[in-house]
């Protein structure tokens, strides 16, 4: 019996056991392998789940469910709140506020920050918004940051066209910050060391942006205003490049010694308005200025410069390029003064005007650049209201040839007059003197 089992083993067809043998070798190999790949699956499902949970906050059960207070007339009140990655903080049509006094609301890197066009998010006295790196805040709706203040971004925080930002508080921007609605900084101060783009509308009433970083303006007359107004300071000491319109109506811009400014827009310089370039700028379009234009350091004008009536330019560095077109300009007063800049340069002059005609003249030599200019006619005449500062400015004769028109400006310091300052541009000639007095004084009365 044993052997008719063992012949029939020997004469079986031995393809169709190797072939069995492997099928069952195969499935059991599919049961060690499946196994992990599916729990691992399942693992992978159920961690992306966690992780994208989008917390809405729209009404009152929306609001506790974050263990948070509902306050009918303010909202949705929270004490500190972190949103951590793939999850997804939304307000819509409603308004989030912090408790105040040391209250953080943080955004994780790969979390996200919404707030709708319908809804508002208040950081309140003391507290905290922190936008972590590999975050991102977008915000449509009205963004309330109130004093003591701050919002941290070292990710990307976008304010939408129609959202707003502002009053007051301090912005602090390590990354990416994109504004193409409105940025209002009554009180507040945004220093940016990151790239700060902006397309909509910046505000700065008594508030100030400190750009260590990289500053581009795209806006136009009616979009993208920079208004510097009530005493607004912009101070750069990165890359300023403006496509756009500003106006520094009556606070200062101050360009540092570090600080590049690039204007292929408009730079308006309001008659209460103070520009100070101690860096580079280089200007494209047009400025216009009415204040008080003070450089430094280095200005290369290929557009247009126009200094209207009123508006002081002091250069102290070097104004290369287009000549500054001087409005013609007349007020009442009188400016004498006779001194030299230093033992090459000397100057006597003395004009007066009663508001309506200018008389008088100024004759100036500079001897290392072979320069002797005697003015032919005084065409503007502004004496400016703090009686310290003037210019006047007409045609002139420069080394007996015609032709040439000039730019004088003037500082009385009071007597002695070794601290009065003196400056002369010839246009035709791309030339400018200025300095404070070696020798000499200036008279300058309204």
């Amino acid at each position: 019996m044993i052997l008719k089992i063992l012949q029939q083993i020997i004469t079986f067809d031995h393809s169709f056991i190797l072939r069995t043998t492997l099928y069952l070798w195969v499935g059991h190999l599919k049961k060690i392998l499946v196994l992990p790949v599916l729990v691992t699956l399942i693992f992978v499902l159920s961690t992306q789940q966690a992780h994208a949970t989008t917390f809405t906050v729209s009404d009152q059960a929306s609001c506790e469910s974050l263990g948070a207070t509902w306050d009918p007339n303010s909202g949705c009140v929270i004490s500190n709140l972190t949103i951590n990655s793939g999850d997804t903080l939304q307000i819509t049509g409603s308004c989030l506020v912090t408790n105040q006094l040391g209250v953080t609301l943080t955004i994780n890197s790969g979390a996200n920050l919404i707030v709708d066009s319908s809804s508002c998010l208040t950081i309140n006295y003391h507290d905290t918004l922190a936008v972590n790196s590999g975050a991102s805040a977008d915000i449509s709706g009205f963004l309330n940051t109130n004093l003591y203040t701050t919002i941290n971004n070292s990710g990307s925080f976008t304010i939408n066209s129609g959202g707003v930002m502002g009053p007051d508080g301090d912005f602090n921007n390590f990354d990416t910050f994109t504004n193409s609605g409105t940025v209002d900084i009554e009180a507040g101060t945004i220093n940016n060391s990151g790239a700060f783009t902006n397309s909509g509308n910046i505000k700065v009433p008594n508030g100030a942006i400190n750009n260590s970083g990289t500053f581009t303006n795209y806006g136009t007359i009616h979009n993208g205003i920079v208004n510097f107004s009530d005493g607004g300071i912009f101070t750069n000491s990165g890359t300023f490049t403006n496509s756009g319109t500003i106006s520094t109506d009556l606070g200062s811009f101050a360009n540092n010694s570090d600080g590049i400014i690039t204007n292929s827009g408009t730079f308006s310089i309001g008659n209460a308005g103070n520009f100070v370039n101690s860096g580079i700028f280089n200007n494209f379009d047009a400025i216009t200025n009415s204040g008080i234009f003070n450089n430094f350091d280095t200005f290369t004008n290929s557009g247009t410069i126009t200094n209207h009536c009123g508006g002081i330019i002091n250069n102290s560095g070097t104004i290369s390029g287009n000549p500054v077109i001087n409005e013609p300009c007349i007020t009442s007063g009188r400016m004498a003064g006779i001194g030299a800049l230093d033992s090459n340069t000397k100057f006597v002059f003395d004009t007066k005007s009663n508001g309506t005609a200018i008389k008088g003249g100024i004759q100036y030599a500079d001897k290392t650049g072979k320069i002797l200019l005697q003015s032919v006619s005084i065409t503007s005449f502004n004496v400016n209201s703090d009686g310290i500062h003037g210019t006047f400015g007409g045609t002139a004769k420069v080394n007996g040839n015609s032709g040439f028109t000039f730019t004088v400006t003037v500082e009385d310091n009071g007597t002695p007059g070794n601290n009065d300052k003196f400056s002369i541009t010839i246009n035709e000639l791309s030339y400018t003197k200025s300095g404070t007095l070696a020798i000499g004084n200036i008279a300058v009365h309204k």
